[in-house]
């Protein structure tokens, strides 16, 4: 038996043959002695076992059965421990967090557990493999390709197993998933002060504070990465310390949501940034330190964070954090629009709002369609036509109207509503009222919104009777006063055979128009009124 075997039985998802073979193939590497694929086999038999939906035993399987002695390899193994129980608590959090604790010694039993003794168990796992971070700090992960991908760091910023290691753990404590409702509730108790106190940190204050059960999550993850910062700076690895950094403000800048603790954490970025100009690095901390103002709500937010983000582009322009900070600088440039309009309005009025940034004209298309002629022909809940309708209307038809609105500047590269009228050239009818960021409506490099828009005098206010009637009332759309003489008819939709006309009513003097309820039938209706040219339609 060949671990090319094994692979192939896994990639034709013969999983049961497959185990079969891994389990066959690591008692010939113990029998060897050979650590490596030993290691191998056993990862490989347990994710077989949990394709084939035996998770906790796969997991006991696992810790039971005898490991390598080489201390990397158990490393390894510990580390593939733990992000198996960390995944099971993800796979199936709805279930486990309904359990309660029962204490209980003996053998894993996952199927038990809750999630407070999942993570502790996972969190013992992680800190084994972390008190041996000695051993990692030469190894690199590609020499592990089974159990790590390298990443897209660049070289001397997170490509040892140390870092590997430490930054897997960071994520784990940064994740709210895992903390204990006290811990979530008794956040405001942890000085943010201290964490961003920057102070460097040994091994033994390090340990110390990772194994106590009374520190918070956050005053752990302080220590694990001022510690990993400290040795970065001892090793000669200038920018991995600074890595070490980043990572800790941008976990506080998640987990600290309040304005005056938000400005803190950038306060202590910016400090430091100031003294690591010389770094290409620091261009990540000042395309970071962008992100976070842009996330400030005063208004000249996004004015500030360009200009943070454009010293990072024009410094280190290639480099990881140059190319990040041009990002941002593109998003908050980056012109935008989005229509809203009135379903009925006359024209010649501000029937449309736009809601824009960096864009100083958007143009404007009126498409007509006869509501009559849809009512008639269609088999769709929908009778006013829908997006893929309208892009067709808009790619194939010629339209009745043109206009375009001029725009305010947005120098605080925020979204400002501007209204727009509809031209008086519109006749009373539906349309398809379409904006676009281009002239031609394109579709390539646009943005086009459509929505559907009626033309109208007469304005329709509806309210159901208290036997199960419903009662139409019509009005002028400019003075308010009730519309007589207006034609009200009462559609039943039918997508089978077509809607259906069930009852047509006159409005009288007060504009009403009464239908009472209708025995055996509960709907769906529809209204459209007409009076002249003037329609409305209430679906």
């Amino acid at each position: 038996m060949s671990r090319k075997r094994v692979e192939q039985l896994a990639k034709d998802q013969k999983f049961e043959e497959a185990a079969k073979a891994a389990a066959a193939l690591r008692e010939d590497a113990k029998r060897m002695n050979d650590e490596p694929l030993w290691t191998w086999t056993l990862i490989k038999e347990v994710q077989l076992r949990m394709a084939l939906h035996g998770y906790e035993t796969s997991v006991r399987f696992l810790k039971e059965e005898a490991w390598p002695p080489s201390p990397i390899q158990r490393d390894m193994l510990d580390l593939f421990y733990a992000q198996s129980l960390l995944t099971y608590y993800e796979a199936y959090s709805w279930e486990i967090n309904s359990r309660e604790r029962v204490e209980a010694s003996g053998p894993v039993d996952l199927k038990a557990w809750t999630k407070d003794q999942i993570f502790a168990e996972a969190w013992a796992a992680l800190m084994r493999v972390w008190k041996d971070r000695e051993r990692l700090q030469d190894r690199r992960p590609k020499e592990f390709p089974d159990f790590w991908t390298p990443g897209n760091y660049p070289a001397g910023i997170r490509d040892t197993l140390r870092d590997a290691v430490v930054y897997l753990m960071a994520r784990v404590l940064a994740d709210t998933t895992f903390w204990t409702p006290r811990q979530t509730n008794e956040l405001f108790l942890v000085s943010l002060d201290q964490l961003l106190s920057g102070e460097p940190l040994d091994a033994k204050s390090a340990v110390s504070a990772l194994d106590s059960a009374a520190a918070h999550p956050l005053e752990k993850l302080r220590a694990l990465l001022a510690e990993h910062e400290t040795w970065c700076g001892h090793a000669r690895r200038p920018e991995a310390a600074m890595e070490a950094r980043f990572e800790l403000l941008a976990a506080l800048h998640t987990a600290f949501t309040q304005a005056d603790d938000r400005s803190l954490i950038r306060e202590s970025l910016a400090k430091y940034l100031a003294a690591h100009r010389k770094q290409a690095w620091w261009a990540v901390g000042q395309a970071m330190l962008a992100e976070f103002t842009q996330d400030e709500e005063t208004p000249d937010a996004l004015v500030r964070a360009r200009k943070l983000a454009l010293e990072a582009v024009e410094l280190y322009p290639n480099s990881p954090g140059g190319l990040r900070a041009l990002h941002l600088v593109k998003t908050i440039e980056a012109p935008d629009f989005e229509t809203e309009m009135m379903a009925t309005d006359r024209t010649s009025r501000r029937s449309i709002r736009l809601n824009h940034k960096n864009i100083a004209t958007v143009f404007f298309r009126a498409y007509p369609v006869d509501l009559t002629d849809r009512i008639a022909i269609s088999k769709d809940y929908n009778i006013l036509p829908q997006w893929n309708e309208a892009d067709k209307i808009i790619q194939g038809r010629s339209q009745t109207a043109a206009w375009k609105a001029k725009l305010p500047p947005t120098p605080d590269y925020r979204e400002h509503y501007t209204y727009v009228d509809v031209p008086a050239s519109l006749r009373p009818g539906l349309y398809i009222v379409a904006a676009s960021a281009r002239e031609d409506f394109a579709r390539s490099t646009n943005r086009i919104r459509a929505l559907d828009f009626v033309v109208s005098g007469i304005v329709m206010l509806k309210r159901t009777t208290t036997g199960g009637g419903m009662e139409a009332v019509i009005v002028s759309g400019d003075s308010g006063r009730p519309a007589a003489g207006v034609n009200v008819d009462l559609y039943s939709y039918n997508w089978q055979k077509g809607h259906q006309l069930v009852e047509s009513q006159v409005t009288d003097v007060q504009g009403l128009a009464a239908f009472a309820a209708r025995a055996n039938e509960s709907g769906p209706y529809f209204l459209m009124a007409t009076k002249g040219a003037d329609i409305v339609f209430d679906p």
